[in-house]
């Protein structure tokens, strides 16, 4: 059983750094206990992340283990230790890990080869020496120093490509009998970075356990491990997952990133950037305070899917905080607060489950642990059916196979090739009276039986349209031309705009009936296409098809598309949590920011329960004048008058959904 550690309380913490280099002059000028109280008088933060090691690789403070940079005027981090302490309040070390310039610039032997044989100028190899030559010592000295309470280690799996020392090469061989390949065209390419991934995690294993043996209530946290971007089982025992997403968009990053987080079985937190680049891409120095309804709107996302939330404020120089600033922060932070009730401790109630298959993502993803396009359509559908007013969970493929049953609906996005043992499942879970969604060109020739199609020819590529009543939209293939055997064509492929003049003779999407259950097939990539464009066309034949494959969801919701939704369990309440996407003026690449949100409303939500509940009330009560419901045929009919930003509809004593 994993340790309880402090972080399992925690709700909002607050994150510093500054990534100190060689040019650095005034390191620590203007920290000063009194400083620090005034910031945190109001923000009352949980725990706190300060600076003690950034990517160029220079220490922000006197280390004696690796190289601190030239101008340190003051230890920061002696002063962030002692006003924590004294608050009660977690120190966390934010330390660079592989990316660390000083290091491989001082120590040669430690740094990444490229295929070429040159060395990386900035990242390690996890098997050269440098995790046990300069991470842990520097990591154990921290801890005896400052007796520093968890590391959250930046620069670590995102920093990751492969490397092709000698090191790296005699394991390969060992482990496979063959020479390692220089490229993705070579013989035993994905065995390479596979040996390549489980050298980073071994790297990770490593200085967790020189951690732990050292203090062991100090935690571990590599940030984005077992993210989206790392979605194989979590294997190292770190005490919480996190990451930060995006300085823009970060709505969009939160929704993938936080539903599936929750869906590893660890705490975790998202951490906002309280600043977005006044360039694209950003320029030194062109960082702009965001507003709190972008703030709050990014946290909400965080909140209703059960994580903690993190604001990040890069510092100046000199260490200096400014008021104005964390004024902000703290009311970022009573948002967060006047909402904890119904995010921190609660459970998502299965409904719809999107695959996030390990198996196709690092069979397209960049090396090592970068998207690529890999992503594109699980988070296309992930989009899709939150539009819809549906709620989604994100899942792997071995976290799915665990809970197959516990889903009425599951949508398998263009994830091609998908593990055996899943795809070897799925015609169980239909004849059980399971709904699958599968997608992409593939599907007709790997599971066309469960689909009630054989392929009648080779992928079309290109722009197609499907049709959608009298109307169409546009669809970039490759889409499949298959042949019903069993299944009834749902809607037309198109050669033009029109459904009635230019019909292809093939379906787009069928729908294949079983005694219990029933398969959709959509035969191109269309889920791909709509995370690149969220067509309404799209949208309204999604639910359409949702109508009649799934009449009876446990919510729905009548809202604009603004909405998305998230549905919870904590004891016997049911939770809906509703977010707000909205923005006013609209955002855009030249207008990041979002100024405004513009209320919506009113909204009705239908919310089959197993039980009456006791009351139906709103999180937080000040935002709503009351919560008008009926108790209508085993559902609580709710009307919401008017959703700002974000509010939770608690159906107290309901007991679960039906």
């Amino acid at each position: 059983m994993r340790p309880a550690t402090w972080h399992d309380r925690a709700f909002l913490g607050m994150h510093y750094d500054l990534h100190a280099t060689a040019m650095d002059t005034i390191l620590g000028r203007d920290v000063s206990p009194e400083t620090l109280r005034a910031a945190w008088h109001r923000l009352q933060p949980d725990w706190v992340q300060c600076d003690c090691k950034g990517h160029p690789g220079y220490a922000s403070w006197p280390t004696r283990t690796g190289t601190a940079s030239p101008g340190i005027v003051c230890d920061a981090l002696r002063i962030h230790r002692d006003v924590t302490r004294a608050l009660g309040v977690p120190l966390v070390m934010h330390y660079s890990g592989l990316w660390d310039t000083v290091a491989v610039t001082e120590h040669p032997e430690w740094a990444r080869v490229l295929p070429n044989g040159s060395r990386d100028p900035n990242n390690a190899c996890p098997r050269r020496g440098y995790t046990e030559g300069r991470m842990i010592p520097q990591m154990l000295e921290l801890i005896d120093t400052y007796d520093v309470d968890g590391f959250w280690v930046d620069g670590d799996n995102w920093a990751s490509r492969p490397c092709h020392c000698d090191v790296c090469a005699a394991a390969f061989t060992a482990q496979t009998g063959q020479a390692p390949p220089r490229a993705a065209s070579d013989p035993g390419w994905a065995a390479w970075l596979a040996l390549q991934r489980d050298g980073f995690v071994a790297h990770v294993r490593r200085y967790t356990a020189a951690v732990k043996a050292r203090k062991p209530a100090c935690t571990i946290c590599s940030n984005w491990m077992y993210s989206v971007r790392q979605p194989e089982p979590v294997d190292v025992p770190v005490d919480y997952l996190s990451g930060d997403f995006t300085h823009t968009w970060g709505v969009d990053r939160a929704m993938a990133e936080a539903r599936f987080m929750d869906s590893r079985g660890l705490p975790w937190d998202l951490m906002a950037w309280s600043f977005l680049g006044s360039e694209d891409p950003p320029l030194p120095g062109g960082w702009t305070t965001k507003t709190r309804a972008h703030l709050c709107q990014e946290a909400a996302e965080v909140l209703a899917n059960g994580g903690a939330v993190q604001l990040y404020s890069y510092l100046e120089r000199g260490g200096y905080l400014a008021p104005w600033e964390h004024a902000l922060f703290a009311d970022v932070a009573a948002f967060c607060r006047a909402r904890a009730e119904a995010a921190k401790g609660t459970v998502s109630i299965p409904q719809v489950a999107v695959l996030h298959s390990e198996t196709h993502y690092y069979a397209h993803n960049e090396p090592l642990f970068q998207f690529g396009g890999a992503t594109q359509p699980m988070e296309g559908a992930l989009a899709a059916f939150l539009d819809c007013g549906c709620h989604v969970d994100l899942v792997n493929e071995a976290t799915l196979l665990e809970r197959l049953a516990r889903y009425p609906l599951i949508v398998i996005a263009e994830q091609h090739p998908l593990g055996a043992a899943l795809a070897a499942a799925l015609p169980e879970y239909v004849a059980a009276g399971g709904r699958l969604v599968l997608s992409g060109a593939h599907v007709a020739h790997t599971l066309g039986d469960l689909c009630g199609v054989s392929p009648a020819g080779d992928p079309i590529d290109g722009f197609r349209r499907v049709a959608v009543g009298e109307e169409s939209f546009t669809c970039r293939g490759p889409w499949r031309p298959v042949v019903l055997r069993g299944a009834r064509a749902w809607t037309a492929l198109l050669d033009g705009r029109d459904p009635a003049f230019d019909a292809t003779g093939y379906p787009a999407v069928t729908l294949n009936r079983r005694p219990l259950g029933a398969v959709v097939g959509i035969h191109g990539a269309f889920f791909e296409a709509y995370h690149r464009r969220r067509y309404p066309a799209a949208r309204r034949l999604l639910r359409d098809l949702l109508r009649e494959l799934w009449p009876d969801p446990a919510i729905t919701v009548k809202a604009p598309g603004a909405l998305a939704l998230s549905l919870r369990q904590k004891g016997e309440d049911v939770i809906v949590h509703l977010c707000n996407r909205g923005a006013d003026p609209p955002t855009s690449p030249r207008n990041p920011m979002v100024e405004r949100v513009p209320p919506l409303g009113p909204l009705t939500l239908r919310l089959r329960t197993q039980r009456r509940p006791r009351d139906v009330r709103a999180v937080p009560s000040n935002e709503v004048d009351g919560l008008a419901w009926t108790w209508e045929s085993g559902a609580a009919v709710i009307t919401v008058p008017q959703l700002g930003i974000h509010l939770a509809v608690i159906a107290s004593g309901a007991g679960g959904v039906s």
